[in-house]
């Protein structure tokens, strides 16, 4: 799934809507989501898998 819509009951009008990007291991590297009520709400996730060591990174990934 990259993306869904959430409706209000009349089925026309948008309550949220939900967007994900992944890599090349389908792990979610951003998520957008925006909530419409009386005020637009914003919320933006992104993840980082890469895996550190020290104050840089070894090449690697984690969960893999």
């Amino acid at each position: 799934m990259s993306a869904y819509t959430e409706y209000q009951l009349d089925g026309t009008t948008v309550l949220s809507t939900r967007s994900m990007t992944y890599d090349g291991d389908n792990r979610v590297t951003a998520q957008t989501d925006i909530t419409y009520v009386t005020v637009t709400y914003t919320s933006q996730i992104t993840n980082d898998y890469r895996l550190p060591s020290g104050s840089t990174y070894t090449g690697r990934t984690r969960g893999l």
